[in-house]
C-alpha cells in the first residue's frame, strides 16, 4: 500500500506551502486511513493472482507484459464487492445468447 511519506509528497506537490504542514499531516493521515479500510493490497504471489498472471502469458496479459517490461505492478482490490457475486458472468452469457 502507498506509504504516508508518499501522500504528503503528492499533497505538497499540489497544495505547496498554503496549506501548512500539520494540515497536510492531517489530510495524509486522513487519507491513509481511508485506504486502509476500504482497500487491500493483492501481492503478485497471492494464490489468487494465478487466475489472471502467468509468466509463460506475457504477450496476452497486461501484468505479466509490464513485469516483464520492469516496472513494478501494485494492486489494490476494495474490501467491499461493487456488485452482485455473478452479475458479470450473467452479462457475459446474456451477451453470448443474442442472436
Amino acid at each position: 500500500m502507498i506509504d504516508k511519506h508518499e501522500v504528503l509528497d503528492i499533497l505538497r506537490q499540489h497544495l505547496g506551502e498554503s496549506a501548512g504542514e500539520e494540515r497536510l499531516e492531517a489530510a495524509a493521515e486522513a487519507l491513509m486511513e481511508r485506504m486502509q479500510q476500504e482497500w487491500v493490497e493483492v501481492t503478485l504471489d497471492d494464490r489468487e493472482m494465478g487466475y489472471t498472471m502467468s509468466n509463460e502469458l506475457v504477450d496476452v496479459c497486461l501484468i505479466d507484459r509490464l513485469l516483464n517490461e520492469g516496472y513494478e505492478i501494485r494492486i489494490l482490490r476494495s474490501k467491499e464487492p461493487v456488485h452482485e457475486p455473478g452479475v458479470l458472468e450473467r452479462k457475459y452469457l446474456e451477451h453470448l445468447q443474442e442472436p
